[in-house]
């Protein structure tokens, strides 16, 4: 499979003192399904965008305009996505709703339908917690 490769990156905002990210390498094959977990503004979405940011880079490069990236989904099995380019005019100021097979009858949940969309995105089941008490 194809790896994904980051080394050395540095990342702030303009105007901000602080690094988002200091000197980050890391390295992941393509066919994993991965997670990233942390509390709210601690750069999750930043790496992201980041990521992302070549596919926006190129774009501009050859003149397009007026365009943001996606992801759009492959396959499900295995779960396969790409960075894709989308007209800003389809998604700026429009909200896009959950399909409505996703919501249970009641309208307080989810369906089966919904799980089964999310499972590459949350992975294998967990192993039970063991909770010990003295």
């Amino acid at each position: 499979m194809s790896m994904i490769r980051v080394e050395n990156l540095t990342f702030a905002y303009p105007g901000s003192y602080d690094n988002v990210f200091e000197n980050v390498s890391f390295q992941f094959d393509t066919g994993w399904k991965l997670g990233f977990l942390g509390r709210n503004g601690r750069g999750k979405t930043t790496l992201l965008r980041l990521l992302a940011g070549e596919l926006a880079v190129r774009a501009v490069l050859t003149g397009e305009s007026g365009k943001m990236v996606g992801f759009s989904r492959l396959s499900t099995e295995p779960y396969q996505v790409e960075p894709v380019l989308i007209d800003i005019q389809e998604v700026m100021l429009r909200e896009r709703l959950m399909p409505p097979e996703f919501i249970n009858e009641a309208g307080n949940g989810v369906t089966p339908a919904f799980v089964e969309w999310c499972k590459p995105l949350i992975g294998p089941e967990l192993p039970p917690i063991l909770s010990y008490t003295l």
